[in-house]
């Protein structure tokens, strides 16, 4: 059903690419353990969610913020 809705939209997905979780902190968990090793860094929003930092915290990543800004995060000028 929901990659008959992305179908619908022009997007071609298969139903074994889509993956139902029991909200965000789950989702973050399951991204963390494919996609993170130990001293791995992450960039965040400052302020950033609660819940991300726990998720990710399990995989002792480095963690480095980038302010937020009224229209978004701020970029740096530098190389």
């Amino acid at each position: 059903m929901i990659a008959q809705r992305y179908a619908r939209a022009g997007l071609k997905v298969d139903p074994s690419e889509i993956m139902i979780t029991n909200g965000s902190q789950q989702g973050l968990g399951l991204l963390g353990k494919a996609f993170l090793n130990k001293c791995d860094g992450i960039i965040v929003e400052r302020p950033t969610y609660l819940a991300a930092i726990q998720s990710f915290g399990l995989f002792e990543p480095r963690v480095l913020s980038a302010p937020l800004q009224e229209n978004g995060v701020e970029q740096s000028h530098e190389p």
